[in-house]
């Protein structure tokens, strides 16, 4: 519905790809740092709306861990690819979305698979036991410096190659569909609750 809006009708096209994680990813990564050694622009998922759209609403690709992201860039066609930095990226919230336009569900691609591979053979082998933390009100995780340098450096990679594509968009008749049964749904909620 953003396209629709007077606010948002006449996106400036920056042509740039553009990252956005997931809120929850924030904390973990310098993701600024990060997207400009991989050549792609960072757009943190907690600025001003108005600002996020205006931002996707312009680019060329969007490599999203946020579903809003890809549900924005894709309202405004803009081409996006699904990413997963976390373990708790949300295959069914994704899914549900892809199946309202009916398009598969996109198969997100995994950030630092090889130390996620790593770290499954060392559970399996019972050589990766978690030490808890002296800090029973921790809401940061600790890293070793080195392993902060070695998650970048993979994360930039990651970038780089999510950004080489390729990229999704659904259906134009599937949106247009979906955003005609949504303003259809708002009517029907103003006319029964909107008052006299």
């Amino acid at each position: 519905m953003f396209p629709s809006l007077p606010a948002f009708a006449d996106p400036a096209h920056s042509g740039e790809t553009l990252f956005v994680p997931h809120h929850l990813s924030l904390r973990d990564h310098d993701w600024a740092l990060i997207c400009a050694r991989a050549g792609v622009g960072f757009q943190s998922p907690t600025d001003d709306a108005a600002t996020v759209i205006r931002r996707l609403s312009g680019a060329r690709h969007v490599i999203a861990e946020s579903l809003h992201a890809a549900i924005i860039a894709d309202a405004f066609r803009v081409p996006w690819t699904a990413v997963s930095v976390t373990a708790g990226f949300n295959t069914f919230k994704w899914a549900d979305w892809a199946e309202s336009l009916q398009m598969p569900a996109p198969v997100a691609r995994p950030f630092f698979a090889p130390l996620r591979r790593a770290l499954t053979l060392w559970r399996a082998a019972g050589l990766a036991r978690p030490t808890p933390s002296p800090y029973p009100d921790h809401r940061k995780r600790r890293r070793h410096p080195s392993a902060r340098y070695m998650l970048a450096a993979w994360a930039v990679a990651d970038l780089r190659r999510a950004a080489r594509g390729p990229f999704t968009l659904s259906d134009t008749k599937h949106l247009h569909a979906a955003q005609i049964r949504f303003r259809a749904m708002l009517d029907t909620v103003q006319r029964d609750y909107g008052g006299a």
